[in-house]
């Protein structure tokens, strides 16, 4: 059963303003070797299958455009105001900031091939695989959270 912070998604798909999609591993991988071929060797050498399901979104909003919401979290506003408010304000992508810094990789908005995730794609093709000894601070730095806000740090404001 669909948590209730899931209604609004599926109202917006039945209205046909939304097409909401779940993707597996196998239909995230299938994806990587047809449109990005170029990286499915390293795709599949990450070590943690949450560092697929990071790599996985950055790659898709990269070709789709769209929004990106982890099923374990929900939304303070609407799905559309958000949008409208990212329209008004002439922003490419929305990411959640962090406390102390840094942004969160749970619910993304971007526009379809946006220079930032251009920017995170090429980041984690140049990005050795080696861990951080801990599986969270590997992750984290990889191609998580950490991994986000360093490349927004460094190419990120370029990009505004």
């Amino acid at each position: 059963m669909c948590p209730a912070r899931c209604e609004n998604l599926h109202r917006l798909e039945k209205e046909n303003k939304w097409k909401t999609i779940l993707w597996t591993d196998e239909s995230t991988r299938s994806f990587i070797a047809l449109h990005y071929p170029w990286f499915l060797q390293k795709y599949n050498a990450y070590k943690y299958d949450i560092q697929r399901v990071d790599v996985a979104r950055y790659f898709i909003l990269y070709h789709f455009g769209g929004i990106y919401i982890d099923m374990d979290i929900g939304c303070r506003t609407s799905l559309e105001q958000t949008m409208r408010i990212a329209e008004l304000c002439q922003k490419g992508v929305i990411l959640p900031t962090t406390k102390p810094l840094g942004f969160s990789n749970d619910f993304i908005a971007s526009t379809k091939a946006h220079e930032f995730f251009d920017q995170v794609m090429h980041s984690l093709e140049e990005q050795s695989i080696h861990g951080y000894g801990i599986p969270y601070l590997t992750v984290m730095f990889s191609t998580g959270p950490i991994f986000l806000s360093l490349v927004y740090h460094h190419q990120g404001e370029a990009l505004q």
